[in-house]
């Protein structure tokens, strides 16, 4: 159950006796900061590190019908969704894009944000969905950085806008998606 998504334990907990359950999960360890200390206490990626062009591999994720029937269950509960009927746009289960996204941003996470300097994301500017998801695929991403801006009204931080492409097992692309994200700069030693 490693590298699941980290709702996903909590919605396959509340399913007991269902299909979807199962009797081996444990607690899921999520904070990996000390309490209430965001961005990482000693990050390793501050906004001077991000540089133009540069592109960060993400941790690979390997889907599961169960997971995906639990995510479906709890937010995105449409019929392709929840079992192998189809939409007429894709034959079999299907995971929600929303679910990919999920997918996605806990690899960002583990991958880069949570060793960096983060404050966070004014939003997304940009999100395609370019093929299904399917039980089976393993998902892998890379974030890479498009453009970068340090403050001019805060010069400790600054902007670094990524391009997120996940791709399947066979290197087909499912997701891409642009957006900014603010990062304290390297303080002075």
């Amino acid at each position: 159950m490693d590298g699941l998504v980290p709702a996903i334990h909590v919605f396959l907990s509340r399913f007991p006796g269902d299909a979807t359950a199962s009797s081996d999960l444990r607690p899921l360890e999520v904070d990996p900061t000390p309490a209430g200390v965001y961005p990482s206490p000693m990050p390793r990626f501050y906004f001077d590190d991000l540089t133009l062009g540069r592109a960060f591999p993400l941790p690979p994720h390997a889907v599961t019908r169960e997971e995906i029937i639990a995510f479906a269950r709890e937010f995105d509960p449409q019929p392709f969704h929840l079992g192998d009927g189809g939409n007429g746009l894709s034959d079999g289960l299907t995971a929600s894009g929303w679910h990919t996204c999920a997918i996605f941003m806990r690899a960002l996470c583990d991958g880069l944000l949570l060793d960096s300097a983060c404050l966070g994301s004014p939003g997304i500017d940009f999100l395609r969905w370019l093929r299904p998801v399917r039980p089976g695929d393993t998902l892998a991403a890379t974030a890479t950085v498009i453009e970068t801006r340090l403050s001019k009204s805060r010069p400790d931080r600054g902007i670094v806008r990524f391009r997120h492409d996940v791709v399947n097992q066979g290197s087909e692309p499912v997701l891409v998606m642009e957006n900014p994200i603010l990062f304290l700069a390297r303080p002075a030693p």
